[in-house]
């Protein structure tokens, strides 16, 4: 294998915190250059014209986010590096190819002429590489990877801030290159792939054809656990994004492991939005991760593997089981507004689902009617034209017996003159 550089990368799944620590890197280490999401689809939208990657992202797409502010636009690193990477990246790099190992094709080329545009070293902070994360260290084995680590619900939930990011997880589930536990999933849950080999008419198709919360859950936990085991099996170091928010020991072995890696990172105002759960959300949460859990098994897991990420999720999660476990009355009651304003979103998810269903399948109903309708002009048209064809052949034959009448009653005048 050829040597290649010294790259460092920040995976994450999408709401881990990965624009923070991305922000952070950008601030404090200047002697680095941070690509923010440079998979993104949105790359090949613009790549003839990459100054409109800084124009699509406005200052409310960051609002609704919930990004820190940024001390330049989101993706000015890649902007500037242009045109070195263009035609590098492939539509299937992106999702497609979103789960590979060891040897394969993760798209290394796109990796590498980014790396190679800049002399100083180079941090790359994504979100679609959680399923190849063994493939990039053992392309780039000189790397330091770290991976950004959520607890599950508030994860979930932040999904919900754009329909985006579910279908990115309907995407990922029914990718090419999906192990077996994706495929039970897909079956479980009846996903779809449309038949289409455009990216973004992909991810719109999805959009269209939203979950319902349970399965949206059971979607996304699955793609959380198998990006779990991947980055405890390959990555150089965890981050605990929930425990860095308060724990200042920890913040700062955390700050430490960086530095020994040559990057100043100042995480001191770490502070992810947190949520507190009552027993009512576990009931809700339990049996869909179980459910994926045993799908896991069954498709090939090991009990050591399941245990560990079990016990991951259990450390990842601080939970409040009821008012009885809560100290103070204030916060008995932003638990209990949180938890009625989780109830009136899965409600209205729920009808929001099954709206979509309905509206979907009444628009199938629609083009059966139509394409019936279609059929219908074509074959009454078909019979026109012939209706026609049959009408000019009598009138032929009709205008040929009046000429022929024509010339007898002619020549039967003319015999009758001499005669007069």
């Amino acid at each position: 294998m050829p040597a290649t550089p010294k790259v460092t990368f920040i995976h994450s799944l999408f709401r881990g915190g990965s624009t923070y620590f991305f922000e952070a890197i950008r601030r404090s280490s200047i002697g680095h250059v941070c690509f923010s999401e440079p998979f993104h689809e949105i790359v090949l939208k613009y790549e003839d014209d990459p100054t409109q990657l800084i124009r699509d992202r406005t200052d409310s797409d960051d609002s609704r986010y919930r990004h820190p502010r940024l001390l330049a636009p989101y993706f000015a690193e890649l902007v500037k590096a242009w045109p070195s990477w263009v035609g590098k990246l492939a539509p299937s790099d992106i999702y497609q190819n979103y789960f590979r190992v060891a040897g394969q094709d993760f798209g290394q080329k796109y990796w590498n002429a980014l790396a190679e545009s800049t002399p100083k070293p180079v941090i790359f902070k994504e979100t679609r590489t959680s399923g190849r994360i063994g493939a990039i260290k053992y392309y780039f084995p000189e790397s330091f990877g770290a991976y950004l680590l959520r607890n599950p619900w508030d994860q979930w939930f932040s999904y919900k801030s754009t329909p985006y990011f579910d279908a990115t997880v309907q995407a990922i589930i029914n990718s090419e290159s999906r192990p077996a536990a994706c495929r039970y999933v897909a079956g479980h849950l009846g996903l779809i792939k449309p038949d289409t080999s455009n990216i973004f008419d992909e991810i719109g198709y999805y959009q269209s054809h939203r979950l319902a919360p349970a399965d949206s859950y059971i979607a996304f936990f699955m793609i959380w656990c198998l990006a779990l085991l991947e980055a405890s099996e390959h990555s150089d170091i965890i981050v605990k994004m929930d425990r860095l928010n308060h724990d200042c020991k920890y913040r700062s072995v955390i700050q430490g492991k960086f530095a020994d890696a040559g990057i100043n990172v100042d995480l001191s105002d770490c502070c992810l939005p947190k949520n507190i759960y009552t027993a009512k959300d576990r009931e809700f949460f339990a049996p869909h991760e179980e459910l994926v859990f045993q799908i896991l098994s069954d498709s090939g897991w090991t009990d050591e593997h399941v245990s560990l990420v079990k016990t991951k999720r259990d450390a990842s999660i601080e939970m409040v089981n009821d008012s009885a476990n809560v100290d103070h009355k204030r916060l008995w009651l932003v638990s209990q507004s949180s938890a009625a304003l989780r109830s009136l979103y899965f409600e209205t998810a729920s009808r929001a689902a099954e709206l979509d269903h309905w509206m979907l399948s009444q628009a199938s109903e629609r083009d059966k009617e139509i394409a019936r309708l279609q059929e219908t002009v074509a074959d009454l048209e078909k019979k026109l034209a012939i209706a026609k064809a049959l009408r000019s052949e009598e009138c032929l034959k009709l205008s040929g017996t009046l000429e022929r009448i024509k010339k007898i009653s002619g020549q039967g005048i003319a015999n009758a003159l001499p005669y007069q």
